[in-house]
């Protein structure tokens, strides 16, 4: 099941909106569809719209206008909607692709949300106990604090039944438990492209991240490292937890994700490879993310990017391509994120003012000593400007029939 359609009027910034969100089919990984545009133009809000469906329609009630706005998601095959759990006035908390009956819920798929805004902060254990809250509870909140204690909790208890499995002779049921935090590091690694794993200690009983061979506490890390902490480990950990139809691989379940400016808090080469490894690692998922990075739009190839800009105050869809690893960071800024500048406001407003200079003096020649004065201050600012420079005079050389070089 996927989402295949949204419509909006009089929410948030959109008078009106319907937009498809087609198939892509990577050879590496995830359907991906990627939405851009500058601040204010609706990109939050459709993730919202998006996941509110699936769950609390509150995440988008506040960005209604009036009593005439609406929205409509459409889902291929339709959404069927989840059964009551027992005692409970409402449906399950997020997910609603179930089997069963309201005793005995299965999943076959489930939807997540989180924002790069998210971080984890150091948390005491003092005692092994089961988690009590039900997996899927807030796992469309977006901007939530994380529960740094429930994901530390459930991190400890993986490795203390790991242990005592293996004292008891269980090494089956002992690697299934070790190999969750296994795939934690490797996933946490990939992403953030260093030799990361979880350590629990006994005294104090607690635990801590290895960094490249160094021990450290979560709050000395810095917050790139744990916003993919926070949003990473809560998947993993929910995902462990969710009472699945069936035994597949964690990996492999059909999930929806909403990644809402994850590269916040990002270093550039983080950036680049965020995205490409979340959709390696969950290949059958359908995930949908914003972002204000080219570094994240060129990273992966054959994703939708619809580029959104604004109106007299009004948010429009303004362009829809597949994406290309081979399209220059460049050409991304400028089709993308319509910035045609590529060096520095004062170095740029030089160029305009050498570029208007050369076509005055291919008409006056009289022009020909104050341009050069100026080429060659310009040429001294990098070597970059000078080639640009250069090329330039040559090719006003070959126009004109007169000489022009730096020299």
């Amino acid at each position: 099941m996927k989402l295949n359609k949204i419509q909006l009027e009089r929410v948030g910034p959109f008078g009106k909106l319907a937009m498809e969100f087609p198939s892509c089919f990577p050879e590496d990984g995830a359907e991906v569809h990627i939405f851009t545009g500058p601040n204010g133009c609706g990109k939050s809000t459709l993730l919202y719209a998006l996941a509110a469906e699936l769950g609390d329609k509150k995440l988008i009630r506040d960005r209604c206008w009036d009593g005439d706005s609406r929205f409509e998601i459409t889902f291929n095959p339709p959404l069927p909607k989840a059964p009551l759990l027992p005692n409970e006035p409402n449906p399950p908390q997020q997910g609603y692709w179930t089997h069963g009956t309201p005793d005995d819920l299965r999943w076959s798929q489930a939807a997540f949300a989180y924002s790069g805004q998210r971080q984890l902060t150091s948390s005491p254990i003092t005692a092994m106990k089961e988690l009590d809250r039900p997996p899927l509870e807030g796992s469309l909140a977006f901007r939530n604090v994380p529960d740094s204690s429930q994901i530390f909790q459930w991190i400890a208890n993986q490795r203390t039944k790991e242990a005592l499995l293996r004292i008891n002779h269980k090494n089956e049921m002992a690697d299934r438990h070790a190999r969750a935090i296994t795939r934690l590091n490797k996933a946490i690694s990939q992403i953030v492209d260093v030799d990361f794993r979880f350590i629990v200690e006994a005294e104090p009983l607690g635990v801590v991240v290895e960094v490249d061979g160094r021990k450290l506490g979560i709050d000395v890390l810095p917050d790139g490292l744990k916003s993919v902490i926070s949003w990473v480990a809560d998947l993993l950990m929910r995902l462990e937890r969710v009472p699945w139809v069936n035994n597949d691989d964690l990996f492999q379940r059909r999930i929806i994700l909403f990644l809402d400016e994850i590269d916040i808090h990002l270093h550039p080469k983080w950036q680049q490879k965020i995205l490409p490894a979340v959709r390696r690692l969950f290949p059958n998922a359908q995930i949908f993310v914003s972002t204000h990075s080219p570094f994240v739009v060129n990273s992966v190839a054959n994703a939708w990017v619809y580029g959104f800009g604004l109106e007299n105050g009004v948010s429009v869809l303004t362009s829809k391509n597949l994406t290309k690893t081979s399209s220059s960071l460049d050409l991304v800024l400028a089709s993308v994120f319509e910035v045609e500048e590529t060096f520095g406001m004062e170095t740029e407003k030089a160029l305009d003012g050498f570029y208007n200079m050369k076509l005055k003096v291919m008409a006056d020649d009289s022009l020909r000593s104050d341009f050069l004065v100026l080429a060659r201050n310009l040429a001294g600012e990098s070597l970059e400007i000078k080639d640009i420079v250069g090329r330039e005079l040559l090719q006003l050389s070959r126009t004109t029939g007169r000489e022009f070089s730096l020299s």
